[in-house]
């Protein structure tokens, strides 16, 4: 399965990457990945099997991604920090010495942890600084690489991704959007994010090309890259967000090469979906909603283009090779309509499980179904819709954030907290404790920045039993957000 992933990159011609200075061809890019691979090598190893890739969108994280991939080194997939010593390097320290990491490759650089110490070098090469101690990695040899899951901030906890993963999923994408040598993507989302992972496997797949970025799209520079010939906006609903406030949907005639405007990591509002179904189709372009988590490699539904008009609440059919289930109160699975329960999936792009220290990357754990977290139902003609959440788990701009993980994050810092929310919005209600410290976790911590709302309140609603009444509370003050 390793070899089968990016079997065909050394059969594709054309252009495979492009930002706002440099245009990059396949030929180049192969020529490019043996000069990289080389260079791993010679800082790695033989014995080199996991280590931390460092991501930002950019060339030089292609690269690095695809040497990693061909080398079977397996990685933990991390955003770029510009700086080690932020307030993201903790984390990446924490990561180091549970997973015995030496190695820590950030753009053309390779960084190595060695004395409780991250060494940021001048220079690609560290053989020579100094004799490095390669810790002892059992991996399955099938593990391509971990990631956070969306709203795991500062948690070892990891998804176990096989290359198999990683190839049912881009190939599955490939097939429902129709996607082939003739589309580009610009990079719209995070390389780390597994959404923003999955727009990039899939169109080196077809053999296409991305639009490097790390722009936003309120920003000229975004726009800019817009106008070449890029045929895939992807985006989460935040994303969609931001197009309403720039009417895009206005504007979209300006963009002819743009085919398909995708959305996923979370719940959009159907009115917004109906309206830019309808506009898209208008022009002659395809606006696909999807749904899925990292767990399944980042997709597991699609609702048809066509279909989004009409169905503008659903999150559609399972993507190719993947089925749909609803877990009944009983513990049973239909597929029957109209039946409540949680919402279970299986499918060959399902995780091989968690890892929280070295010793579960020994083996892979693929649950036979993936439990989603999410209860829905499916109608009369078989689209799969939610309903609602079975845990305390809210999506915010792509990124899922633990109700239970904020209050006692927050509990820590002497706060008196209640959190509650919906997609899109988080409500903190506040009974003791000081405004600004939840400010300052929120904006510097879980990064939700706008999409919260803090309430200073007197006490909270309790059930008969004496526990906090969530499903009172949240009715009460995150439904009228």
């Amino acid at each position: 399965m390793h070899e089968k992933l990016f079997s065909a990159l050394t059969n594709h011609k054309g252009i495979v990457a492009i930002d706002e200075k440099t245009t990059i061809s396949y030929d180049t890019l192969n020529a490019d990945l043996k000069k990289r691979i080389a260079t791993l090598s010679l800082n790695f190893g033989d014995d080199t099997k996991l280590v931390i890739l460092q991501s930002d969108n950019s060339y030089e994280t292609l690269l690095n991604y695809l040497s990693l991939i061909k080398l079977k080194v397996k990685f933990i997939l991390l955003p770029i920090s510009s700086d080690l010593s932020e307030k993201f390097a903790p984390f990446v320290k924490e990561l180091c010495k549970l997973y015995k990491i030496t190695f820590v490759l950030r753009k053309e650089e390779i960084c190595i942890f060695d004395d409780d110490n991250i060494l940021d070098p001048n220079t690609g090469y560290v053989a020579d600084i100094r004799p490095l101690k390669i810790h002892n990695q059992k991996i399955d040899k099938d593990i391509a690489l971990l990631l956070t899951t969306s709203g795991s901030v500062g948690n070892s906890k990891l998804v176990k991704i096989t290359y198999e993963n990683l190839y049912e999923n881009a190939r599955s994408i490939k097939e429902y959007l129709e996607l082939t040598s003739s589309d580009r993507a610009i990079t719209s989302l995070p390389f780390n994010y597994s959404y923003g992972l999955s727009v990039i496997n899939s169109l080196l797949m077809s053999g296409g090309s991305l639009c490097f970025t790390n722009a936003t799209m309120m920003q000229k520079e975004f726009w800019d890259l817009m106008e070449l010939d890029i045929t895939h906006l992807a985006g989460v609903p935040f994303s969609y967000a931001m197009l309403e406030m720039l009417r895009f949907r206005r504007k979209m005639e300006k963009y002819p090469s743009l085919r398909l405007l995708t959305q996923a990591g979370g719940h959009l509002d159907p009115a917004i979906v109906k309206e830019f179904a309808l506009s898209a189709d208008a022009l002659g372009k395809r606006f696909y909603v999807m749904y899925g988590q990292t767990e399944a490699t980042a997709r597991m539904s699609y609702l048809p283009y066509n279909l989004a008009a009409e169905h503008p609440d659903s999150i559609g059919i399972a993507i190719p090779r993947g089925k749909f289930f609803i877990l009944k109160e009983d513990g049973s699975l239909t597929d029957s309509i109209n039946t409540e329960g949680e919402i279970v999936y299986s499918g060959p792009n399902v995780m091989a499980g968690y890892a929280q220290c070295l010793d579960d990357l020994k083996t892979l754990d693929t649950p036979l179904y993936l439990k989603t977290g999410d209860l829905g139902y499916f109608d009369d003609n078989g689209l799969l819709y939610i309903s609602g959440r079975k845990k305390r788990i809210i999506k915010i701009t792509g990124h899922r954030l633990s109700l239970d993980s904020i209050e006692k994050d927050l509990k820590e810092k002497g706060c008196d907290t209640v959190a509650v929310g919906q997609d899109e919005q988080l409500v903190v209600l506040l009974k003791s404790g000081e405004e600004s410290l939840v400010e300052e976790y929120i904006n510097n911590v879980i990064k939700i920045y706008k999409s919260y709302v803090i309430k200073k309140v007197d006490d909270y609603l309790y059930t008969a039993n004496g526990k906090i009444d969530y499903k009172s509370l949240s009715k009460m003050y995150a439904a009228s957000k």
